[in-house]
This record gives structure tokens, C-alpha cells and sequence, in this order.
């Protein structure tokens, strides 16, 4: 009749494990019981009740961090002889754990039936309720396996006996681990915690200016000018050009050439008023280059003797000269050379020919 309500309750309590978010574990040891730890209940021979070695097996879970409940089985061992007392119980204890070392003390109480058979003299046979009451020193061997050394009082609520017992057990956890010790929560807490941690700290962290790389510049490669006046060589017709000279578009000094209108007396080497005001103007022009070594040249067509010519050319292109000399221009600049009727650049044959073949040129030397 009692044993039966104690095994639904443990039923209940042994569903709920199995169902539970908390560490679960076994354990399994034995024991030695003192059947006479308060007084000597004498049997009918008169002789005293025999103690008893006993085994038990658990099943608990870790309500909190500190405390845990088992639902378990006391049967009794193989190791005793026929004539010893047989302990069998069936228990709810709590246990209450002191530290969060490997090596704890706790304390431990509960409640059950009992049934306790002695074969010496069934008189004393009985079935009652028993209060549980005690202490003991578990060490947890690492993380699922641990030992337990307890020192326990069974006192049966009619007080026909009590029992003093010594138990050696060894248990393994099995479950999810949320509710073994606080150390490991905050452990288990702190290691999820740590990745968060650390990319919250690289979310708060001051973004690093982006910098643009460096693009090299286009080095364009320029076309060669190697009297550098502005034109390239592949168009200047005048590539001897001295250095700030002003240039035309074919890169020829704007005083350099054919002096068009430079034009004599006839038969003579005497400059025409218009001859002198255009050589005016180029003079103006030559006095901003005073390092520049100038040739004037003077040519003719090719009416008259060859020896005529040339040595008309001469007094033209000494006439041109001296002039220039006049205008402020150095002496040591100019160069004059007389060339006749040679290097015509036109016919003679024609008027209009003949009157560009009487020219005065000036070059940069």
C-alpha cells in the first residue's frame, strides 16, 4: 500500500528528468549499514540484529548551480550472507552543495519507504516510511564523472529502527550542460559572449579613411624640337633657329628669308627708300638677339656677264650690311656675301622670275 505511491512520485520525478533542460545523471555505489546505531533491539534469541551491506542506484538533475534532486533504489547486496537484514528503499533526497570546486561537501536529506526483512526474526520484519538525513564530499573527476563519499542516518517515522550508513559512490552526468556548476554557465556564457564581443568591437571601431591609390601620370611623349621654337623638327624648315627667336609657322625666324622689297637702284648696289624702311624693321627685330651670327646673302639674275653679277652681288649684300650696322647692330654679327646669279629660285627666262632671283636673304649661322 505505501510502496505504491512513492513509485508514481518517482515515476513523475524520473519523467521530469528525462525531460528537463538541466544536467542529468546516474550514479551507483554500496554501502555498509549499522542496523543498531541508536540502541540494541535485542532479538527473540536474545541476540543482537545483524548489520547489512547494502547497494543503491540514482538517477538525479541539477535544479540550481548548488542543488539537486535523485529519485533512488536501495536494494540489498550480493555481498551479504544469508542471515543478514535485507534493506530495500525507495527514496526522493535532495542534495545541497557547498563550493564550486572539484572537490565539494554537501548536505543531504529525503524521504521514502522501506522495507526491512531480518531473517533471524521476523518479528522485526516491517514496511514504514523513512526520513533520510546526512552529509558527504563529492569530487567531480572531470566534467561527467565524479565520486561521492556519504555518511547518512535512516530513521523510520514508527521508530522501530534507524539505520547508520556509509556510502561509496561514483556518478555520470549526461544532459545539456546549463545547470552543472555556476563556473561552467559563466564559462560556457563568456565563450559564446567572446565572438560578439569581438565583433561589436570591430563595428565601434573608427573607420579607416579610404585612400585613392596613386594613378601614375600620362607621360605624353612630345615630338622632337631640338632648337626648341615651338615647332616640331618634322615641320620646321629651319631647324638652326636661335634660341627666342620669334618663328612663323614653318619655324624660320620672322627676320630670316627672302627681305621681299629689298630692292636697289638699277646697276648699283644703292638701297631704294622702300628697301630702307623694310630693312628698318628688321633691324629692330635682330637688335633683340644680339648673340645671333647673321649671313646676308645677295643674288642676281642672270642678265649681264657671270663676274659682273657676283661681284654686284657683293656690294649689295656689303650695302645691306652697312646699313644694318647703322641700325645698332654689331659688327661682328653680320656676314656679307655676295652669291650672283647663282642658286636662282625662279626662271629667267621671265620678267616676273628674274625679279624674284634679285633678292637679299638672311640667315642664322
Amino acid at each position: 500500500m505505501l510502496t505504491k505511491p512513492l513509485l508514481v512520485a518517482m515515476a513523475v520525478a524520473t519523467a521530469a528528468m528525462a525531460h528537463a533542460d538541466k544536467d542529468m545523471y546516474v550514479t551507483a555505489g554500496t554501502g555498509f549499514v549499522e542496523n543498531e546505531i541508536y540502541d540494541d533491539f535485542k532479538l527473540t534469541s536474545g541476540d543482537s540484529i545483524n548489520d547489512s551491506w547494502t547497494m543503491e542506484l540514482s538517477l538525479g538533475y541539477m535544479v540550481l548551480p548548488a542543488l539537486a534532486v535523485e529519485a533512488s533504489v536501495t536494494l540489498p547486496s550480493f555481498l551479504q550472507g544469508d542471515m543478514k537484514p535485507e534493506v530495500t528503499q525507495y527514496q526522493l533526497k535532495g542534495l545541497y552543495f557547498f563550493g564550486k570546486r572539484a572537490l565539494k561537501p554537501y548536505l543531504t536529506a529525503g524521504y521514502g519507504i522501506e522495507t526491512f526483512d531480518v531473517p533471524q526474526d521476523s518479528a522485526f520484519d516491517e514496511k514504514t516510511h523513512v526520513l533520510t538525513w546526512g552529509a558527504g564530499l563529492q569530487y567531480d573527476l572531470r566534467e561527467d564523472l565524479f565520486g561521492r563519499a556519504e555518511l547518512h542516518v535512516d530513521e523510520m517515522s514508527d521508530e522501530s529502527n534507524e539505520h547508520g550508513v556509509f556510502m561509496l559512490e561514483v556518478g555520470y552526468r549526461f544532459g545539456n550542460d546549463s545547470g552543472t556548476t555556476v563556473t561552467r554557465v559563466k564559462e560556457t556564457t563568456k565563450e559564446a559572449y567572446e565572438p560578439v564581443k569581438q565583433k561589436v568591437a570591430e563595428v565601434k571601431a573608427p573607420v579607416k579613411e579610404k585612400v585613392a591609390p596613386v594613378i601614375a601620370p600620362v607621360v605624353v611623349q612630345k615630338p622632337a624640337d631640338s632648337d626648341g621654337d615651338g615647332v616640331p623638327d618634322v615641320k620646321d624648315q629651319c631647324q638652326a633657329t636661335i634660341t627666342g627667336a620669334k618663328v612663323n609657322a614653318k619655324g624660320c625666324a620672322v627676320f630670316e628669308g627672302n627681305l621681299r622689297g629689298v630692292n636697289f637702284e638699277s646697276g648699283s648696289a644703292r638701297l631704294t627708300a622702300n628697301a630702307r624702311v623694310i630693312l628698318d624693321s628688321a633691324a629692330a627685330e635682330l637688335r633683340q638677339y644680339p648673340d645671333a651670327m647673321i649671313e646676308i646673302a645677295a643674288f642676281t639674275d642672270s642678265q649681264g656677264a657671270e663676274a659682273f653679277n657676283l661681284r654686284l652681288s657683293q656690294q649689295r649684300a656689303d650695302s645691306v650690311r652697312n646699313y644694318l650696322i647703322g641700325k645698332g647692330l654689331a659688327a661682328g654679327q653680320l656676314t656679307a656675301r655676295g652669291y650672283g646669279e647663282a642658286s636662282p629660285v625662279a626662271s629667267n627666262e621671265t620678267a616676273t622670275g628674274r625679279a624674284e632671283n634679285r633678292r637679299v636673304e638672311l640667315s642664322v649661322k
